[in-house]
């Protein structure tokens, strides 16, 4: 019952060891699956200097880091919609862009991005697992390179499904109790395509192209590793602050947001042409746009949202591109199978 709204209505929201409410915080005591990670939502530093290092990416070629951003804030939102887990994939063969940077970002608005973020060297089962203790918040996992394409493939289909497989006990002859589904954005990244990986696993990976956004980073001119060096310290220094301030906006304001968001859903839709089988990509990318806006109203962040929208509207228009051209080259190999 940890780190998600309490209900639909979102009266409260449970963050570590607070029950968040739009008047009030309270203290809301562990359990034996979450006390470990009630340490990661603490505060540090302060909110000016958090906002100072959110200023930073307030400038023309950075929309990809403040997409990134505004779906940490948009997580929550998530809620709102019939999709589990919408993903987003960054990747880069080129280092010093500040894909990892972009990622403590987004979470250094929940509490320490150190102990949210999900590593390399963390399995297909443990990332499940922390998803579903999240519930309502962003998963984050930097480093999806030497993943395996199954390992891949598996991540693709299991995030946006909002449950882990069904495994049996490690104690008894029994199955595994799962927790509730999750319903939230997940970002990761990697020097290479994920789809690319897959399609060496499976000829037709149409489905998890449905499941998921992946989009090349570029490097920003004028951003050097030492920029990048200085703005994650300043991060890595500075967390927790805009949650409480950002959860209670949204449930002052909760009716508001809720048809906000269906009206910037359609909205977006109709920019990005999606239709009904593009309903992860559309729930990814008002996730990522309505937590800049809703962020923005709050007073958090500064950014220009409509930069951002016309560069999401040219990374999707660019995907079904992609998703056309695997149609047609599916059913040219089927064609010849034939003859």
């Amino acid at each position: 019952m940890l780190f998600r709204s309490v209900d639909d209505s979102f009266e409260a929201f449970i963050l570590g060891d607070k029950e968040v409410r739009a008047d009030r915080v309270d203290h809301n005591p562990p359990s034996a699956a979450t006390a470990q990670l009630f340490h990661a939502f603490t505060t540090k530093g302060s909110l000016e200097k958090w906002q100072e290092a959110m200023e930073f990416y307030n400038r023309p070629g950075m929309e990809m880091h403040q997409f990134v951003i505004g779906l940490s804030f948009g997580s929550i939102f998530t809620k709102f919609t019939p999709v589990n887990g919408a993903l987003l994939h960054v990747f880069s063969p080129d280092s010093g862009i500040g894909k990892t940077t972009a990622l403590y970002a987004g979470l250094s608005v929940w509490g320490d991005p150190l102990r949210l973020m999900l590593k390399e060297t963390d399995t297909v089962n443990s990332t499940m697992n922390r998803a579903e203790l999240y519930r309502n918040i962003p998963l984050f996992r930097d480093e999806m390179t030497n993943s395996s394409p199954k390992d891949l493939s598996d991540f693709a289909y299991m995030l946006p499904s909002g449950n882990q497989k069904n495994r049996m006990s490690a104690s008894a002859n029994q199955e595994r109790t799962r927790g509730e589904p999750w319903h939230l954005t997940s970002v990761t990244t990697g020097n290479t395509s994920i789809m690319e990986k897959i399609s060496s696993y499976k000829a037709f990976p149409k489905g998890e192209a449905m499941r998921m956004l992946e989009v090349r980073a570029y490097p920003v001119p004028g951003l050097e590793k030492e920029i990048t060096d200085n703005l994650s310290d300043t991060i890595l220094n500075n967390y927790g602050h805009a949650s409480i301030k950002y959860l209670q906006y949204v449930m002052t304001n909760i009716e508001g947001i809720r048809d906000l968001f269906k009206n910037t859903q359609l909205r977006l839709d109709k920019k990005c042409g999606f239709t009904p089988s593009d309903r992860f990509h559309s729930v990814l990318v008002t996730d990522g746009i309505m937590g800049l806006m809703v962020a923005k109203h709050a007073g958090l962040i500064n950014f220009d949202i409509p930069a951002v929208v016309k560069w999401v509207v040219g990374v999707t228009s660019g995907i079904k591109e992609q998703s056309k051209a695997m149609d047609v080259d599916a059913e040219t190999k089927i064609g010849r199978a034939h003859v």
